[in-house]
Formats: C-alpha cells, structure tokens, sequence
C-alpha cells in the first residue's frame, strides 16, 4: 500500500518568526519566502474545478487590504517556474489585487503523481474540495497511477467504503454532476438518487430538489416509490407470462395448472380428478403414448 505524503498542513507551513521574515534573494534559502506571482503556474492536475468569481473578488479585496495571510504551497520545477500544490485561489486572487510578490512554501515533488497526490492531501484536510472534486482527484490516481480504494483511503484518511461511495458519485448525469459542485443539491441528495437505474428520474428529482428545496429524507422517499411502482410493473408482466404458460400446460395436459412463483423457485400443481386423468398425466410427463 501506497504512503501518503507529508503529514499534513501543519508539517508543510512552517510557524518560526525566522523563517516568516525571510526574503526572496534568488538562492532557496528557507522553505518559506516572498514569490514574484509571474513565477507561479497552475497545478495541470489541480483538484479543484471551480473557481467563483464573485468569491475571488471578495478574496482579492480582502488581500489588498491585509495581503496574503496564509502561504500557498508550491514545487520548483526543472524550468524555474514553481507550480501551486494548494492555494490557486489565494494567487488567483492576489493577481486580482495587484500583488507582485505572494508568500509562499516550497515542497519538492518530482512527479505528476507526487503533486496530484500532496494537492488531494492539502485540499482535503481543509475540506475545501466539492464531493465531485474529490471523486474526479481519486478517479485520476486510479486510472493513472494504479491507485486501490484502499490506498487513496489512507492518503485522504478515509475509510475505503467512504472513498468507494464518493467514486460511484461519477455514475450520476452530468447534469446532476453540475448541480452537486454548485452546491444546489448535497451529497446526501445524490447518494439517494445513487439508486435509480433511470437518468430521467435521476434529473427530474435532482431539479425537483434544486426548485423546491426538497429534504435528503423527501429524497429517499420519492426513490422508494419509483422503485415500488416499478416492481409493482415487473410483477404485472410476470403475472401475465406466467398466465399464459400455464394455459400452454392445460392444453397440453388437459387438466387445469396452477403456477404459483416465488423468489426462490415456486410451485405447479397440476389437477386431476380421476385416477385414469393421472394416469393420462403421468403418461404424458414420460413421453409415453396415451
């Protein structure tokens, strides 16, 4: 199994008022120091998908201000740029500002899988990942780097069921996707709606929750009758197939057949009222000649 990497925020910012007063002088001298905000590139394998305007507006008010007070985690990378692992939305915003410089803490990475990895770890342990975010981060380490639901349980501190029910949020329509990131329905809504096979259910009650504010409890309440009405459907046309072989059987034996299904198999009683009907019957179940 695969080990996480670092030991979270704490271990990744340093707190020393030494090291919270050095500069940039063109030589790493210290993990922490003021970065040109030109130097820094996004994270191609950034988490997070959503970046909201009216928010990094506000962010970006706030820093000017009183400036960047958390630093943001970056790489060095072999061309000299430093790419962000966590707090694209704080550069973001500084360049909204009008900062030439951002403080920043240098983590050295050497694969695309290592900065994934430490950009879910961050992310995550601030929650500051949608449901979906998180599902596509896990879905990327698992299909580009062979990563088990256990192991991505260890590396978010996750159970692997938690890390397996976040995945199967993927299954949903997009549509339903979009709402869960705009944070119009939750992921307990979702996780109902899990259930339905059909997607024009799925959409019609996701909308329904979004218009009406519908409870994770209203939910799971109109899925059960979906589910109700359609075995109540499935019943009807097993009851009529069963009809019509019992029909076939009364003609071939002349006799009347009932056919009594279960979940487990089930019941043909075959009626006679003679001991030469019987016979006739039993003849014909042989194969003999009446």
């Amino acid at each position: 199994m695969k080990k996480p990497l670092g030991r979270g925020l704490d271990s990744l910012i340093p707190r020393s008022s030494e090291e919270a007063q050095a500069k940039h002088t063109g030589v790493v001298t210290s993990n922490y120091f003021e970065l040109a905000v030109t130097e820094i590139i996004p994270n191609d394998n950034q988490p997070r998908r959503i970046f909201d305007e009216a928010l990094l507006e506000e962010l970006a008010e706030s820093i000017r201000l009183k400036g960047v007070i958390q630093p943001i985690i970056v790489t060095k990378l072999e061309n000299g740029k430093y790419m962000i692992i966590e707090g694209e939305r704080r550069w973001r915003a500084s360049g909204l500002a009008g900062k030439k410089t951002i403080p920043v803490v240098v983590r050295n990475t050497e694969t695309a899988k290592e900065r994934l990895e430490l950009a879910l770890i961050t992310n995550a342990q601030r929650e500051d990942l949608n449901p979906v975010e998180l599902a596509v981060a896990y879905k990327k380490l698992m299909d580009e780097h062979n990563y088990k639901h256990e192991d991505l349980g260890v590396i978010v501190g996750k159970s692997r069921s938690a890390v397996t029910n976040r995945l199967r949020l993927l299954n949903l329509p997009k549509t339903v996707l979009s709402l869960i990131e705009n944070k119009e329905i939750s992921e307990g809504h979702a996780r109902a709606l899990l259930s339905l096979s059909s997607e024009s259910d799925i959409i019609s009650i996701a909308n329904a929750v979004k218009e009406k504010n519908l409870s994770v409890r209203d939910v799971e309440n109109m899925v059960k009758a979906i589910q109700n009405k359609g075995t109540k459907k499935e019943k009807k046309v097993l009851d009529a197939n069963m009809q019509g072989i019992a029909k076939e059987m009364e003609t071939f034996f002349n006799s009347k057949v009932d056919i009594k299904p279960s979940k487990k198999g089930g019941i043909i009683n075959i009626r006679y009222n003679s001991d030469d009907e019987l016979d006739t019957i039993i003849k014909k179940i042989r194969g003999e000649q009446c």
